[in-house]
């Protein structure tokens, strides 16, 4: 080993092209890594999906996200710091792999093999609900309540150290979600609870002069 990165949930699926690593984590999306530096790869930024994605091919410029429970999800790479979802296909299965060639996407979907045309995909712009982060802040928490698993959503508008923990309701930290510098836009992070006990639990997220948020989470057993 000569270097590595710790992701925010399970790295699945990695393309490479040029200076960069398109890392499918199952609970972030997708991640652009530079790894110029093959003993400190860095992350650049990422593109939040909420499938599970499985499996990941770069060319000319976009990724091709197999997105399990989402489908196929098409994002521009071009700017590494901001990769922005332009296409999807939610297709009946679960999709785990993926390949492509020219405007072609092929999908391994569990029970299907499927091929979709990504050239308008290709050619339009992005689209509303994939803009970047406005402001500091734990945008989403589900489900909740939750069993076991609960996601937490943090938007980033600009690259910033990013701590968020979980703790009980007598004030005792019970977990550590992520401690470290993160790219800007939307980050999922997964927070299992199969080994405690049910109750209520508060998710912390903090930012140094940037976010400091408290939000309450349920756990049913």
């Amino acid at each position: 080993e000569v270097g590595y990165f710790d992701t925010d949930g399970y790295a699945y699926g990695v393309a490479v092209s040029g200076d960069y690593a398109y890392l499918a984590d199952g609970s972030a999306g997708l991640c652009v890594i530079d790894v110029s530096d093959p003993a400190s790869p860095t992350e650049m930024g990422s593109c939040y999906t909420g499938g599970g994605a499985r499996g990941v091919a770069v060319s000319g410029g976009f990724a091709y996200l197999a997105d399990y429970d989402a489908g196929l999800r098409v994002i521009d790479v071009s700017e590494p710091t901001s990769p922005m979802r332009v296409g999807y296909y939610d297709t009946d299965g679960d999709a785990r792999g993926v390949a492509v060639s020219g405007d072609y996407a092929y999908l391994a979907d569990g029970f299907y093999f499927e091929i979709f045309d990504c050239s308008e995909a290709l050619h339009v712009g992005d689209s509303p609900q994939d803009a970047m982060p406005t402001e500091y802040s734990i945008t989403k928490l589900y489900p909740n309540p939750f069993n076991p698993t609960l996601t937490v959503v943090i938007g980033l508008p600009e690259p910033a150290g990013l701590c968020i923990r979980v703790y009980n309701i007598t004030g005792r930290q019970v977990a550590e979600l992520v401690d470290g510098r993160r790219g800007a836009g939307y980050h999922g992070f997964v927070f299992n609870g199969s080994a405690m006990a049910g109750g209520a639990y508060f998710v912390r997220a903090s930012i140094p002069g940037q976010l400091e948020q408290v939000r309450k989470v349920i756990l049913i057993k």
